[in-house]
């Protein structure tokens, strides 16, 4: 999901900073410090607990 929402942000000419990095699961905190470190506009939360075949 993140892939394909990053593609159309970048294609409207929107600076996309993604915060997760592999397999490492930074807090809420973490991202929302990332976020008002480069001062952003906006932070989008991508959050799924859950996965099935439809």
């Amino acid at each position: 999901m993140y892939k394909r929402i990053r593609a159309l942000l970048e294609g409207e000419g929107i600076m996309v900073v993604g915060t997760r990095q592999q397999n490492e699961k930074p807090s809420f905190t973490k991202r929302a410090n990332i976020s008002n470190g480069i001062k952003a506009d906006l932070l989008i939360y991508i959050y799924g607990n859950a996965v099935g075949r439809g």
